[in-house]
């Protein structure tokens, strides 16, 4: 990764939308909190203070090596692992409910891992799902004058490979792809390559629905992505562009 300080001040910017679940959750019910694709530990560095120690453990995964050492760094008394196995350790004596943690993660896996991630994840008692969603009305068709004020406002090299990649920006999917991901210069050849609408939230939903209840369901456009594309780009995002949810064991 280039810029790594760049690209983890631009995930934070979205952090509190993040913490959605601290409002529909006791997190002092969980004597296990995973976050899964922890990156720098930003999220669970913010859970922290609320915890109470004796309880409740805090744990980051993630298979970065890097940003893993950035986040023990950082902080020392939240557990930071890159291996999985050392989780389902820490797992296996765990004497209350466990949560785990999906935010922003789901899109960069790859569908091969599926069915394995699925399984893991159903080891714990509440998870917790925080992506990017595809437009409802993905299909709608956007005019002209749009799709060019837009290109007028960045690097033209940055529009071009975009289209090259994901097709031209005439309708709604490739106009939020693009909005959500242009602002990643810094980490750029790797951001295109990424599906942001790829999470499967049917197939999600239909592993789970069986053995866990949704006890909350949110689908929404991010306020600061709003704000942001109205300011820079005159452009008023109508249309969903994220989805929340919390499932927990029946």
């Amino acid at each position: 990764m280039k810029n790594l300080n760049n690209y983890i001040k631009k995930l934070e910017k979205s952090l509190e939308d993040k913490l959605f679940f601290l409002k529909h959750i006791d997190i002092n019910d969980y004597s296990l909190v995973v976050e899964f694709g922890c990156a720098n530990g930003r999220l669970l560095r913010r859970i922290e203070p609320v915890i109470d120690k004796e309880v409740t453990k805090l744990v980051g995964f993630d298979i970065n090596e890097e940003i893993i050492e950035i986040a023990k760094m950082i902080s020392p008394e939240i557990t930071f692992l890159t291996k999985w196995d050392e989780v389902l350790d820490i797992l296996k004596n765990t004497t209350k409910k466990s949560l785990i943690i999906f935010s922003s993660v789901w899109h960069e896996i790859n569908p091969q891992y599926y069915e394995k991630i699925f399984n893991e994840m159903k080891k714990f008692t509440t998870i917790v799902i925080r992506d990017m969603k595809e437009p409802i009305q993905s299909a709608e068709p956007i005019d002209a004058p749009t799709r060019d004020r837009i290109k007028k406002m960045v690097p033209e090299w940055q529009f071009d490979e975009f289209e090259a990649k994901w097709g031209r920006i005439d309708n709604k999917k490739t106009l939020y792809r693009f909005l959500l991901m242009y602002t990643y210069l810094d980490n750029w050849d790797n951001e295109i390559n990424e599906d942001y609408f790829s999470t499967p939230w049917a197939e999600i939903n239909w592993t789970l629905e069986k053995d866990y209840d949704i006890i909350y369901l949110n689908s929404y456009t991010l306020e600061y992505k709003k704000t942001e594309i109205a300011r820079i780009f005159d452009h008023h995002m109508k249309d969903i562009t994220h989805h929340q949810v919390i499932y927990t064991r029946k």
